[in-house]
């Protein structure tokens, strides 16, 4: 866990995509994969670590999701509305909807 803690974010958003990856495949290939990984030289197993390093895109920031989100399910974020000059509405304090946490009806001016 101590290691785990001492990865930066990047390195453990690769380790995610790496165990994500490996878990995918059968065992038998799995093993067969990491024996023959084993057995290549030392100079042979820093190349290819340095050569997956410089080949691979940036890692993303965040956690890819495992199984992709269907569109229904996300959140659709309203167009921008050109009058506003891209200003954001200031909302008086309790003048917030609690269960919606939208200002109530008739606080903000109609654009």
């Amino acid at each position: 866990m101590t290691d785990w803690a001492a990865l930066s974010p990047q390195q453990r958003t690769q380790a995610r995509l790496n165990f994500a990856e490996t878990r995918d495949l059968d065992s038998v290939d799995r093993r067969a994969r990491w024996e023959a990984y084993q057995a290549l030289p030392p100079e042979e197993k820093r190349r290819l670590a340095a050569g997956a390093n410089a080949a691979r895109p940036p890692t993303p920031v965040t956690a890819p999701a495992v199984r992709p989100v269907p569109q229904r399910n996300l959140a659709r974020i309203p167009p921008r509305n050109r009058a506003d000059n891209g200003r954001l509405a200031v909302v008086p304090p309790g003048q917030v909807d609690r269960n919606t946490l939208l200002p109530r009806p008739g606080i903000l001016p109609a654009p």
